[in-house]
């Protein structure tokens, strides 16, 4: 038996297998990773498994290239069946139905297991880029939502198409809204009720050339709220004749009612540029409940 191990080493120019790995009861110790179709860990398993074999000046079973020198190399077949002990306790059944049935050696399962992760490599990148690219939060937690991509991202490392950190957290982003958007069509959702006519105080018109947009009504409301529809027509909305201040006239019984007309008459401002002059005038005297500020402010 030491010369059959003399000269295998000698062929395989390798350094005999270090004793101490006789020493392994728990193999999970050293390999705490379980291979899984489910969970994308196959470079951090097959990394720890490589260490865990070189380790030991095991390697060579694991490549094929330290081989039996006959049928009769009882100490090869111990040592190849410790390993493929080894791979067998670090993967899921699931894994092992698929590969156990095929092979012999430890160099040929571990062939095996590489192929089954693969296969296919180029469809199966493309597969996950459209998963990952098309993922959405949804109903999920944040944790859970996060954890699926970044699962996406590790399966897509195991096949060599890596996603960068920076993609990973664009596509974080871009999943969270479509999700928002999603979620605000469900809870705001707006009915048609046809074509628009008057809407936050602008008329609109349709026409071949487009929309005209106009505030002839919300004008009109404005001057019966404050008692003014019968007023003549002026060059200017506000008096600049007369001189304002906030003890001059008589109070208004309700001083709110020209608050409000003043605010109103801002919201004219987007389509006239002397309403929005007057509106900043007698904005300035929110405060005031003299009646001369509102007779001074004309609007036509």
């Amino acid at each position: 038996m030491a010369e059959n191990s003399e000269i295998t080493s000698q062929n395989t120019s390798s350094k005999p297998p270090h004793l101490a790995f006789t020493t392994i009861s728990n193999v999970k110790l050293h390999v705490p990773v379980q291979l899984s179709l489910s969970q994308p860990n196959y470079k951090k398993w097959s990394r720890l498994f490589l260490l865990l074999v070189r380790r030991f000046n095991l390697k060579g079973y694991i490549d094929g290239s330290v081989v039996p020198l006959s049928d009769d190399d009882d100490e090869w077949f111990q040592l190849d069946a410790l390993l493929q002990g080894w791979i067998l306790s670090t993967i899921t059944d699931e894994v092992s139905d698929l590969v156990i049935s095929s092979v012999s050696t430890a160099s040929a399962l571990w062939k095996v297991i590489h192929d089954l992760f693969h296969d296919n490599k180029h469809a199966r990148a493309m597969q996950l880029e459209h998963e990952f690219r098309t993922t959405v939060k949804g109903n999920s937690t944040m944790a859970a939502y996060c954890q699926q991509l970044q699962n996406l991202a590790d399966w897509l490392d195991d096949v060599d198409a890596p996603v960068s950190q920076h993609q990973l957290v664009l596509q974080m982003l871009r999943g969270l809204l479509q999700s928002l958007i999603q979620k605000l069509k469900a809870e705001f959702a707006m009915t048609d009720m046809g074509d628009l006519h008057f809407f936050l105080g602008i008329n609109v018109h349709r026409t071949t050339q487009g929309l005209f947009l106009h505030q002839t009504q919300f004008t009109h409301e404005i001057l019966e709220r404050a008692g003014m529809v019968s007023c003549r027509p002026i060059s200017t909305p506000v008096d600049t004749k007369a001189k304002l201040s906030s003890s001059s006239g008589m109070a208004l019984p309700d001083p709110s009612l020209y608050r409000v007309i003043a605010r109103q008459i801002a919201l004219t401002a987007f389509f006239c540029i002397d309403a929005h002059l007057a509106s900043f005038i007698i904005a300035g005297f929110f405060s005031s409940k003299a009646l001369n500020f509102v007779e001074r402010a004309n609007l036509q």
